[in-house]
Parts: C-alpha cells; sequence; structure tokens
C-alpha cells in the first residue's frame, strides 16, 4: 500500500511535463539508480535472487518441498527481495518521506482495524489467547509490531527538515505497535524489547545529562526500570521468554524443540554448504528435512542460500557499523532488537523485517531521500544530495 501511494503520487505530478522537467526527471532517477545501486540491501537483494534462482536449478533434480515444486517456494523469496529493492529506489528518492509517511499512517490504520475486530465480530485471536489481527501466525504479527516500533524511532530520531506531521504519525505508531506487540504473547518480542528500551532510555537521559557515561549509566538504569515495570504487567509472557532464552542451556533429554530443529538445520546446511539446498524448509524434529523450518532465520538462511547466501547478508548488515557509535547508538540497539527477533524465527521472506533496516543504516532522512554514510580515505562521508534547483542557481 506504501509503495502504490509513493507511485499514485509520483504520477500525479505532471500530466504533460515540459521537455525541462523530462530531463531534470531523468537527472533525478539517474541519481537515486545510483545511489540505490549503493545501497548494501538493496545490492544484497540482487546477488541474493540470482544465488536462489542457482540454487533453484541445481537442487531441482534431487530436492523436493511440500507443494512438490522448488520453483514454486522460490517465487514469495524473488517477490520479497524485489519489493526490498523497490523499497531502497523509493527511499534513496524524494519520495522517501512520503513513502514513510504512508507506512505509518498504514500502521496506524490496522491498529485501528485489530482493536475494532472484536466490536465487529471478528475473531482476532489464535489458540485462544495469542492476538494474530491479519496473520494466523502471531510471530508475524509480533515482527510487524516490532518493525513499526524501530520505523518510528528511526523518523523520531533521523528525520530531519521539520516534518512535524510524519513525527507525528511516528508517535502515534510507536505506543499501537506496542501495544499490540504485548498482545501477541511472543516471546520472541520480548526479547527484542530489552535494546528498544535501552536505546529509548539512552535517548531521554542524553536530553538531561551532557556526559555519554551518564547517559549510558541513566539508560541502564531506566531499562532495568522498565523491565520491573514490564514483568509486574506481564509476568506470563516474561516467564515464557526466560524459559526461551535459557532452553540452549539444557541438556540431555530436556532439549527443546527449537534447538532441535536449529541442530538439524545445520545439518540440512551441511547437505550443501556453498549454495543450499534452494528455497524450502529444510529442518525437522527427527531428522532434516522432513519439511520444517528451523525457526532461526540465519539458520534458515544458510539451508536455503548457503555461505553464497549468508555472507553478502553479513556484509549488508556489517556496513551499519560505518556509522559513529557514540552520535548513532540508538540505531546500533535497534538493529539489535531486530537481529534478535530473528534469532527466533525465519522473517527475511517478509519485506517489512527490511524496511527498519534500511532506515537505520541511513546517516539520516531528508526530503532527498536516505543519506548512507561511505569511507574514503579511511574517514566517514556522508553521501548527499544537494537541494532542487540548487546546481542552477549557482
Amino acid at each position: 500500500m506504501s509503495a502504490a501511494l509513493s507511485v499514485f503520487y509520483l504520477n500525479a505530478q505532471t500530466l504533460v511535463p515540459s521537455k525541462s522537467a523530462i530531463g531534470e526527471r531523468k537527472s533525478r532517477v539517474a541519481v537515486a539508480a545510483g545511489t540505490t545501486f549503493s545501497n548494501p540491501i538493496a545490492r544484497f537483494c540482487l546477488f541474493s535472487s540470482l544465488v536462489l534462482i542457482v540454487s533453484s536449478l541445481v537442487n531441482m533434480q534431487y530436492r523436493a518441498v511440500s507443494d512438490g515444486s522448488i520453483f514454486v517456494a522460490l517465487t514469495p523469496f524473488v517477490a520479497t527481495l524485489s519489493v526490498v529493492f523497490v523499497t531502497c529506489m523509493i527511499l534513496h528518492s524524494r519520495f522517501a518521506v512520503l513513502f514513510i509517511s504512508s507506512f505509518l499512517l498504514t500502521a496506524i490504520g490496522l491498529s485501528l482495524l485489530y482493536n475494532s475486530a472484536a466490536i465487529l465480530g471478528i475473531s482476532s485471536f489464535y489458540y485462544e489467547s495469542r492476538f494474530s489481527g491479519l496473520s494466523l501466525n502471531p510471530n508475524q504479527t509480533a515482527m510487524h509490531a516490532l518493525s513499526i516500533i524501530v520505523t518510528s524511532l528511526a523518523v523520531l530520531f533521523k528525520l530531519e527538515d521539520g516534518h512535524w506531521l510524519v513525527k507525528l504519525l511516528a508517535m502515534l505508531a510507536f505506543p499501537a505497535a506496542l501495544f499490540f506487540g504485548f498482545y501477541t504473547n511472543s516471546d520472541a518480542f520480548i526479547i527484542s524489547l530489552l535494546p528498544i528500551a535501552l536505546s529509548v532510555a539512552l535517548v531521554l537521559s542524553k536530553r538531561l545529562f551532557v556526559t555519554l557515561k551518564s547517559a549510558i549509566l541513566i539508560g541502564i538504569f531506566l531499562t532495568a526500570l522498565a523491565a520491573t515495570i514490564m514483568a509486574l504487567l506481564f509476568p506470563v509472557q516474561i516467564a515464557s521468554a526466560l524459559d526461551l532464552f535459557l532452553s540452549g542451556l539444557q541438556t540431555g533429554n530436556q532439549d527443546s524443540d527449537r534447538e532441535i530443529l536449529w541442530r538439524h538445520g545445520i545439518q540440512a546446511w551441511e547437505a550443501s554448504p556453498i549454495i543450499g539446498n534452494g528455497p524450502g524448509a529444510w529442518s525437522g524434529l527427527a531428522m532434516p528435512f522432513q519439511g520444517m523450518e528451523s525457526h532461526n532465520s540465519y539458520i534458515d538462511w544458510l539451508t536455503i542460500a548457503g555461505l553464497a547466501g549468508f555472507i553478502p547478508f553479513a556484509l549488508s548488515i556489517g556496513s551499519t557499523f560505518r556509522l559513529n557509535v557514540v552520535q548513532h547508538l540508538t540505531s546500533y540497539l535497534a538493529m539489535l532488537a531486530i537481529l534478535t527477533f530473528a534469532s527466533f524465527h525465519f522473517m527475511f521472506r517478509l519485506p517489512i523485517f527490511w524496511l527498519p533496516i534500511i532506515l537505520l543504516q541511513a546517516e539520516h532522512i531528508s526530503s532527498f531521500g536516505l543519506s548512507l554514510p561511505r569511507r574514503r580515505g579511511g574517514a566517514i562521508q556522508t553521501a548527499t544530495r544537494p537541494p532542487r534547483g540548487a546546481a542552477r542557481s549557482a
């Protein structure tokens, strides 16, 4: 919906553009395209699509998926990567703020829809306790909520040019996503909120204290206070999250199903370590290749695309470290929250998983698109575009 609104706005700018306008538009498209290819997530999408196609061709003769066609399983992955690539193009254009605004507005609208579901007589619960919204999988709804939270933080901390209306949308979307994230009873969501709480606490404390050391100490205190309040308000969810976190320490016959799926997922990856086994679910409770996911984005991606797909992902995420740690500590913590959630579920195929990552990797967000940090001559420089019309006035 966000992309559709952006495209509609683009087409409605001029019905009969002049030659100068056409030339200027071509110039802007060229600049946006060049900036898009400099985006590490965009490059990851292109390369990973190629890896998945090659892996599908190589493995189609001796691998099968539950639906009988490995190319049927390939379609949603390529579609997701294509949507993410187009998103990169939009976010590096002058329609970035419009795209983000429409996304936040859509998120608020869906939150209101979730809230009115019971009034309208629509069943919105999963296994009688887990809020599902428009998804039968509560963890996908939790991932949407976490993505909205991180996107709202990115807008509040990185958006320039005084877009007060967009920041207002972010402030409305943040509490709504937080509420419905808790409503899912997702263990991974609870765990992922700890870096988010520390990030918000650091921002609030830096407004009151000058030194970074004082801000960190106050941030840790506020995070501990928030964790205590969460434990009092959501004791069942917190206990379940701690059990999930500690399950990896168990041995013998007490191994959790998730740990077994992780181990069998790694064994499935070892069968084809370079290019993976192709799109599909390759783990299982009894043995590998039983058509079950590992419930871990990194292990699942290794089983699907192998090292050829995992290394580009690691490099694209590693580009975040080009940001100044002191100035963008909140971005690091928010990125940690996203990556933590991905450790408990396979989220790479969801386009909304990638949106906050793209925003967090930016130096700042303005009316002329994202500004990415670049390394040149050992120093970090920011890739920016001059304001419209600046070249003609020079």
